[in-house]
């Protein structure tokens, strides 16, 4: 992985370093000295994310801030406190909770054991004029210079400061020391030797320099090292063991040098920019320099409206170029979830069976609603959004798509069910949609997915909970030959052609004229008996009719206990059946007299697309169980 970044930063991404550069948020205050030593205020500005525009100054600012800041706190210069941000003798930079009247400096102030950050100034100053060459005697002054202004002009001039009282506790507020005392070139130079020493996990693991003066080290790159835990190092592997190495670099498999390093940093700078720079997911194209910075130039075309990595790789495909042969990046919050190698992606989706170009959802249950994704984008947002009940894909308030491949995810706002499929199975569709590696969903894991949605749905008691139910049994049947290919999840029947024959064979079993019409397998039982489960479930009296009953019949372990929930559900509900019920007599008379081979696991989605298909026990349609949509809408059963 490092060493494709290094090269894809130094190739690809130079030409955007300062793209999208913005300052923190808060006060940005730029001082210089008169020729009699005074003081004075060049500018100052506040700045907010939210700000539509950025000023020419505030740029500037950005500009020295990116050569001044900590890569992380424990790198800072203002141990063990790590309140001060800069690592700079010309610039320094905390947030308004920390300086005087703030909520934290109260806390150091009132404690005698602790050291509130204006008291810390002239420490953070002596170790940062430690950046400085021997030779640097005039940068060295300035330093001396701005350290005294810090620690005892700042207070004031801040608080002369319109902007000061504006700020949140929050804020930054960052004081730079600006020409002639300091040029940017100063704050390069000093940022580079804080860099070179700071880049590395460790300085006590690095090389000697070579010839060409490279040193090399253990990557700081999402990296960490337990140089102080000795269980986490190899104790008997010789590894690293040659005299180019000094005698404590020993120990060491990998590591990288410190031009690679900065590389890597500069990379991190950039994914971290806010707003981004870089898409993410991001692919990295091996060998494809000009790909590459399309990729990027795309992505940055319009800052307002930022395509997604569906868009930009639409693009790609309707520009004549092959999606191959790439790394897939996904960087979020500083961490890196996922780094892998795509050796072929197919944007489009195929059914060999049907000889279609896109996969096709039909409405098996009445709902109105037939999805037709042709791309696995579409997928994404038709099926997947459907599956997982809005919990990894969900349109947010601004219309904008949110993906929760990576997220944390609260499960308070889904259900025990919803969280543990996405927990699970989130991964595995991230590699089939990203990386095109359609093996991931297998026909088991296809089956857990929609089989447990469903049977969530069933329990729910909303009034959406059917229709969710109708959603799923619709995916589940249309698309299962595409993950299970022997259709094994089904008995080995494909289901959109096997269910019409189900409801034909039930037709025929209650025709008028069908005294001589039985069941014949055990899948005809199954899709019977959820017939007959709704049947006596609508007879319920109750106001607020659900599906929640249908639940007990689908916990049954065998077909004994299976049928005997039946006559008891009969029992409970005779009352309400007409005694002359031909259809009913007949119909509970075949399944309850009906010996399965299968268990009523193993039948349970035959008794599922019984339960929801349309009823053939009423001379007209009845009110459904659950009749509203997602949209609002009223139907009724067929």
């Amino acid at each position: 992985m490092i060493q494709e970044l290094v090269i894809y930063t130094e190739k690809v991404l130079a030409a955007f370093k300062e793209h999208g550069l913005r300052p923190k948020d808060g006060l940005h205050v730029l001082v210089s000295f008169g020729v009699d030593g005074t003081p004075q205020l060049q500018e100052a500005a506040l700045y907010r994310r939210t700000d539509a525009s950025i000023s020419e100054f505030l740029l500037s600012c950005a500009r020295r801030e990116q050569r001044a800041w900590m890569i992380n706190t424990w790198k800072c210069l203002d141990a063990p406190e790590k309140e001060i941000h800069t690592v700079s003798p010309f610039c320094l930079a905390f947030k308004r909770a920390t300086w005087v009247g703030g909520e934290e400096h109260r806390k150091k102030a009132d404690d005698p054991k602790k050291q509130p950050l204006d008291q810390r100034i002239g420490r953070y100053f002596d170790r940062a004029i430690l950046l400085l060459e021997p030779a640097e005697e005039r940068e060295k002054q300035m330093s001396l210079q701005f350290k005294h202004f810090c620690q005892n002009d700042l207070p004031q001039m801040l608080t002369d400061l319109p902007e000061y009282s504006k700020l949140k506790e929050t804020d930054y507020i960052v004081i730079y020391l600006g020409e002639p005392q300091a040029t940017l070139a100063d704050y390069e130079k000093t940022n580079n030797r804080y860099l070179r020493d700071n880049l590395f996990n460790t300085s006590e693991r690095n090389t000697l320099p070579d010839a060409e003066g490279r040193i090399y080290g253990t990557s700081n790159f999402f990296n960490g090292y337990g140089d102080k835990k000795p269980f986490l190092i190899h104790q008997t592997a010789p590894f690293g063991t040659n005299s180019a190495r000094s005698p404590a670099a020993s120990g060491i498999s990998n590591r990288i040098s410190d031009a690679d390093a900065r590389w890597l940093n500069d990379f991190r700078l950039l994914a971290d920019r806010n707003p981004r720079v870089l898409p993410n997911p991001l692919p990295v194209f091996v060998d494809a320099d000009e790909l590459n910075r399309e990729v990027v130039a795309i992505f940055n075309e319009d800052p307002t409206t930022q395509p997604g990595y569906r868009e930009i790789m639409e693009r790609l495909v309707l520009g004549g170029h092959d999606l191959n042969n790439y790394y897939l990046l996904f960087y979020q919050r500083g961490e890196v979830k996922d780094f892998d190698y795509v050796s072929q992606f197919d944007i489009r989706l195929h059914d060999p069976v049907a000889g279609t170009d896109y996969w096709q959802v039909l409405d098996l249950f009445g709902i109105n609603q037939v999805l037709k994704p042709a791309t696995v984008f579409e997928l994404q947002t038709q099926v997947l959004k459907i599956i997982f009940s809005n919990a990894l894909v969900q349109v947010q308030k601004s219309g904008a798509w949110a993906y929760k491949y990576f997220d944390d995810i609260d499960p308070k706002y889904c259900s025990a069910t919803t969280f543990r499929l996405v927990m699970q199975y989130r991964e595995a569709w991230y590699d089939f949609v990203y990386k095109s590696r359609r093996q991931t969903i297998t026909a088991a894991a296809w089956r857990d997915m929609l089989l447990s949605g469903i049977l969530d749905d069933v329990v729910a008691t909303d009034q959406y909970a059917g229709y969710r139910a109708k959603q799923k049994l619709n995916i589940y049947l249309s698309l299962n030959h595409l993950f299970d290919s022997s259709n094994s999840n089904f008995t080995e029947h494909a289901m959109p052609t096997y269910l019409p024959e189900l409801r034909d064979s039930l037709s025929r079993l209650l025709a008028d004229d069908a005294a001589d019409q039985h069941l014949t397998t055990d899948e005809d039982f199954a899709f019977a008996a959820g017939q007959l489960i709704y049947y006596l479930l609508y007879q319920s009296k109750t106001e607020d009719k659900t599906n929640e009953l249908l639940e007990p019949f689908l916990q049954k372990t065998n077909a004994a206990l299976f049928k005997e929930a039946l006559a008891q559900t009969i029992r409970r509900y005779k009352h309400a059946i007409s005694f002359g019920n031909r259809r009913f007599r007949k119909l509970a008379g075949e399944v309850l007299g009906y010996e399965a081979q299968k268990s009523p696991k193993d039948l349970m989605p035959f008794i599922l697309c019984g339960y929801f298909s349309p009823s053939g026990m009423f001379g007209k349609k009845p009110e459904a169980l659950v009749t509203t949509t997602e949209a609002g809408t009223e139907e009724t059963e067929a």
